[in-house]
């Protein structure tokens, strides 16, 4: 008995194999989640997100929009997101500087500056990033309890945390003052540095020194690295 001829093509064969796959698919997890509510119905266990207009109990240390016990699940899970943005705007601004920082010590012609950037590179580039993470908890957990907390004009430290005085401002207002003290910063520094390499005349530097490049011009030869160094002064 021969084949049809449309089972000889190949790409007929590939189509065939792919939608009896998702056709097992479609059979399998819509029996999986009927068993897994049969199963948990006959414990008395409910499933679904009502859960989510349920009030939590819970306190939370620091956040930006408020939040009470008897709020929901669903604003503390809306809180969660505003706050892992909040410190993410701030670790990108903390990363940036020390970025330009430490690419302006590399590239410098003092020797223990160009020691300093070369050693925090290589160290931090060469250890994996989870072995950096396992190091810090580390030293968290190892933190004291907090009745024992060490204690620096104010500033307390424990194994749950930095706290660090602030003015008695609501969190709104302080995210708002930080956001607009970093953006002024920023643009003193871009027009301090705009200012300077406009009158040395090279432009196209200070876009490098803003990426982070630290005055490192593709192709210079080292022997300009004093003149330029001069320039940037």
């Amino acid at each position: 008995m021969t084949q049809p001829m449309f089972w000889r093509r190949r790409s007929v064969r590939r189509w065939a194999i792919q939608c009896g796959f998702v056709a097992f698919l479609l059979g399998v997890v819509p029996t999986g989640i009927a068993t897994a509510r049969a199963n948990l119905a006959a414990q008395g266990l409910t499933s679904g997100f009502d859960f989510l207009w349920k009030a939590t109990g819970w306190e939370l240390n620091f956040s930006l929009l408020g939040a009470r016990p008897a709020d929901p699940y669903w604003w503390y899970l809306l809180n969660g997101i505003v706050n892992t943005l909040f410190l993410g705007v701030i670790g990108l601004v903390l990363a940036t500087a020390i970025g330009l920082i430490v690419g302006l010590a590399r590239t410098s012609v003092n020797a223990p500056a160009r020691l300093i950037g070369t050693v925090y590179v290589e160290v931090f580039r060469n250890i994996p990033l989870i072995v950096q993470v396992f190091f810090w908890y580390a030293i968290a957990t190892r933190l004291p309890a907090p009745r024992e907390a060490w204690q620096v004009a104010g500033t307390m430290i424990s194994s749950r945390g930095l706290y660090v005085p602030v003015f008695n401002i609501s969190s709104a207002a302080l995210a708002g003052s930080v956001a607009v003290v970093a953006a002024t910063a920023a643009l003193v520094l871009w027009l301090a540095l705009a200012r300077r390499f406009n009158r040395g005349g090279n432009r196209q530097r200070l876009v490098l020194v803003a990426l982070g490049v630290g005055g490192y011009r593709h192709g210079a030869d080292r022997r300009d690295w004093p003149a330029a160094r001069n320039t940037a002064a």
